[in-house]
C-alpha cells in the first residue's frame, strides 16, 4: 500500500507543482469549503439516516468483493455502522486539519520531490502533521474494521470467499501497477 501511495503522491505532486500560485491555492481551498460545509450538512442529518446510509454503502463495498451477502453478515454490517456512526465528525476534523496543513505547504513550496514526500507523509501518518492524538482513534478503527472482516469472512460461503480472493488479487495488481 505505501508503494501504491507513493506512486500516487508523485503523480499528484507532478500536477500540484504546477498550481502552487496563490490563486489557484485559493482556488484549491474554496473548493475544500464547499465539500467541508457539505459533510457537515450530512452530519446534522438524523442519526437514523445516517446510519442507513451507511449500512446502504458498506454494503456496496462488500458485496463488490463477495456477491450478494447474507442475513448474518449484513447484520455484522449494520451492528458496525451502529456502532460506528459518530467517528464521522472525528475523521472530518481530522480531514479538514490535513487539508489546512496541506494548504499552507503547498503555499510555500515549488519543488516536486517536497510535494510528493508531503503528501505521502500526510496520507500515511497524518498523526505526525496534525492531531497527534489522532493515532489511537485511527488504530481503534482499524482494529474495529479488522474485526468486522474477519467476521464476515467467518459468515461467508465457499463461493463468496473464492470471488473475494479472485477481487483482492485483481486490486493488488492494480496497486503494484500504480506503484510503478
Amino acid at each position: 500500500m505505501r508503494d501504491a501511495v507513493a506512486g500516487a503522491a508523485r503523480y499528484a505532486a507532478g500536477v500540484l507543482v504546477r498550481h502552487t500560485n496563490s490563486k489557484n491555492i485559493d482556488y484549491i481551498r474554496q473548493r475544500m469549503l464547499v465539500r467541508r460545509k457539505e459533510k457537515q450538512e450530512k452530519l446534522l442529518r438524523p442519526k437514523v439516516e445516517r446510519i442507513e446510509e451507511r449500512v446502504e454503502r458498506l454494503l456496496n463495498s462488500f458485496e463488490r468483493f463477495m456477491g450478494n451477502l447474507n442475513d448474518a453478515q449484513q447484520d455484522l454490517l449494520r451492528q458496525h455502522a451502529v456502532s460506528t456512526v459518530d467517528d464521522a465528525g472525528k475523521l472530518l476534523d481530522n480531514h479538514s486539519q490535513r487539508q489546512s496543513a496541506f494548504l499552507t505547504f503547498l503555499a510555500g513550496s515549488s519543488d516536486e520531490r517536497e510535494i510528493a514526500s508531503f503528501i505521502e507523509g500526510i496520507l500515511l501518518r497524518s498523526h505526525e502533521f496534525v492531531d497527534p492524538g489522532y493515532l489511537k482513534f485511527s488504530n481503534a478503527r482499524m482494529n474495529r474494521f479488522a474485526r468486522l472482516l474477519v467476521d464476515i469472512l467467518a459468515a461467508s460461503t465457499q463461493r463468496q470467499r473464492m470471488l473475494t480472493a479472485t477481487k483482492l488479487r485483481n486490486y493488488a495488481q492494480d496497486c503494484t501497477d500504480l506503484s510503478g
